[in-house]
């Protein structure tokens, strides 16, 4: 038995026990959504401000749009 038979079955292993289904939500539930949670937590407030600004943007364009035609008029 060489080493690429003992690591080719240990590969399988580990992906049918990932195919699992109570493996699978066990990973979800106790490794995925806390990464999610926590980069989520860490991105929010760039999120926030990049809305603020988009919003902030998108007004003052609307402005200078009404008073170019109020001009124009």
């Amino acid at each position: 038995m060489n080493i690429s038979s003992v690591t080719s079955e240990i590969i399988d292993i580990f992906a049918k026990e990932f195919k699992k289904d109570e493996n699978q939500k066990k990973i979800k539930r106790e490794m995925i959504d806390p990464i999610i949670m926590y980069t989520f937590d860490r991105l929010y407030p760039y999120i926030a401000a990049a809305s603020v600004i988009f919003i902030l943007t998108f007004l003052l364009a609307i402005v200078i749009l009404v008073l170019i035609i109020r001009s124009v008029s």
